[in-house]
């Protein structure tokens, strides 16, 4: 049997996607060692948006949110973000020495890992951070942003992966994300299969949301055809626009074949703090 891993989103798109990133940080401290013990690949927890929320509407220093999850999330990576063109803005402005400082300083408070969206039309600025990121000591996944139109055909997918293979010494693991939640389990098995056959065996992560309500019928489709992780949110905060819940996930995964390091024990109390 194969073993499957998950990325939660419960702290961060999952609560981003349904309350808009208005979870406070003592909503979060409670719950955090038992996440911690759950098994999950990583836990995601902060992203640049969020920065902006966290200081304008709940009057926290997101800064020390890091610092206060890290101490108590200490066996699970926690995973954040960076974009190549700008931090909490959209002007793609933002100078390098500025975005070099932020991934600095979040993996001195604390994050383990990255993820990025925004790169895949300035490969040269990806590696470029990248590099940075390497050398401070964390992972950095990428993600294949994924949308449904006569120009993303299997040949783009595959253009775009080749793409990513330029940087391949600074890459740890490919994201499929479906950030619009629009994939179809046809297309997933169609992307995932052209990913695989091109990434040279960087494992593949799979993120998508519920808007449509084919989203936990394309996990299982993303497994089946190769997908290693999936990003999934507790019960409470998953569905609608957010991702599947890992308690449907998992229970259909394993009736498929799959296993998963999961202590359900743990997972129950995070599920009913939230």
């Amino acid at each position: 049997m194969k073993e499957i891993s998950f990325v939660d989103q419960t702290l961060r798109d999952s609560q981003q996607s349904l309350w808009g990133f208005m979870m406070r940080t003592d909503h979060m401290t409670p719950i955090a060692e038992v996440m911690d013990k759950v098994g999950y690949r990583a836990i995601a927890t902060v992203g640049s948006q969020a920065f902006t929320v966290q200081v304008r509407n709940l009057n926290e220093d997101p800064w020390e949110r890091m610092r206060i999850l890290s101490k108590l999330i200490t066996r699970t990576p926690i995973r954040g973000s960076y974009q190549i063109g700008s931090l909490s803005s959209f002007d793609l402005s933002t100078p390098r020495d500025i975005i070099t400082l932020w991934i600095k300083r979040s993996v001195a408070n604390g994050l383990k890992s990255f993820w990025i969206c925004d790169y895949q039309y300035e490969m040269e600025k990806f590696i470029y951070f990248a590099r940075i990121a390497k050398a401070e000591g964390v992972e950095v996944v990428p993600s294949l942003m994924y949308t449904s139109s006569p120009v993303h055909t299997n040949a783009y997918w595959e253009q775009k992966t080749r793409l990513l293979l330029e940087a391949k010494e600074y890459i740890d693991r490919i994201m499929i994300e479906d950030a619009s939640g629009v994939i179809t389990p046809e297309g997933t098995r169609e992307m995932v299969s052209t990913v695989l056959k091109h990434c040279e065996g960087i494992p593949l992560e799979f993120h998508s949301h519920c808007n449509s309500g084919l989203a936990p019928l394309c996990y299982l489709e993303a497994i089946q055809s190769g997908v290693e992780s999936l990003h999934t949110a507790v019960a409470p905060l998953a569905n609608g626009t957010s991702h599947p819940s890992i308690e449907n996930i998992l229970k259909n995964a394993r009736r498929l074949g799959f296993t998963a390091n999961i202590d359900e024990e743990a997972l129950e109390a995070v599920s009913s703090h939230f």
